[in-house]
């Protein structure tokens, strides 16, 4: 039997991740496992609701918090679906990690830290593929300011400057043993899908 998929999709906050994400749900239906990072768990969604509503976190405790989420996520949802033969969909992963944390938070350090948990925890899910949405930073805001339904939490509201960062991060990043797309995200969200689906489509060959 064919082994099961685990495909990430991320990018810069306002890059339109939940609306592929929304649409790839519509097209895989049971096919596919789909979650979100942090979060997923119930241990996830906790930590999720410190990470973006704390505003006295050190930028380590944030790091481990980020971690210990990403490991109930692998340990309970993704390696199980995959186990059974089921694909997995993340919005978001250590890719964002990577990007926020390393790079916009200007922590090199982290960088062997996550190196270590990816070869501890993430060997049993690791990604196939990381589909990042590529979107001009300033664009990004603008979408993220013009959706009624989003609540900005605290990383939506970080300067300009900080998202050309990690923006910048995501194209620093270099996964071990999987491959990784940009699409850009600075099109229609019919046209961007398009690339998505393509990608999707020829992953899952």
């Amino acid at each position: 039997m064919r082994r099961a998929r685990f495909i990430v999709i991320d990018g810069i906050d306002g890059s339109g991740k939940s609306s592929q994400v929304k649409l790839l749900r519509k097209k895989l239906g049971s096919r596919a496992v789909f979650t979100h990072d942090p979060g997923g768990t119930p241990t996830g969604e906790a930590v999720r609701a410190v990470l973006l509503g704390s505003k006295t976190l050190s930028p380590l405790a944030v790091f481990f918090l980020f971690l210990a989420s990403r490991a109930a996520l692998v340990e309970e949802i993704i390696a199980p679906a995959l186990k059974k033969g089921r694909m997995a969909i993340s919005d978001r992963f250590d890719s964002s990690t990577y990007a926020y944390q390393v790079c916009a938070g200007k922590r090199p350090e982290y960088a062997k830290l996550i190196r270590a948990f990816s070869g501890e925890v993430l060997r049993k899910a690791v990604p196939d593929a990381y589909i990042i949405l590529d979107s001009d930073p300033k664009k990004a805001r603008e979408r993220l300011l013009t959706d009624r339904a989003k609540d900005l939490n605290a990383y939506d509201k970080k300067p300009l400057s900080y998202h050309r960062a990690v923006r910048a991060g995501f194209k620093k990043f270099k996964p071990k043993g999987s491959k990784i797309y940009f699409v850009n995200a600075d099109r229609s969200i019919d046209t961007v899908h398009k690339d998505v689906w393509a990608l999707v489509s020829r992953i899952l060959k």
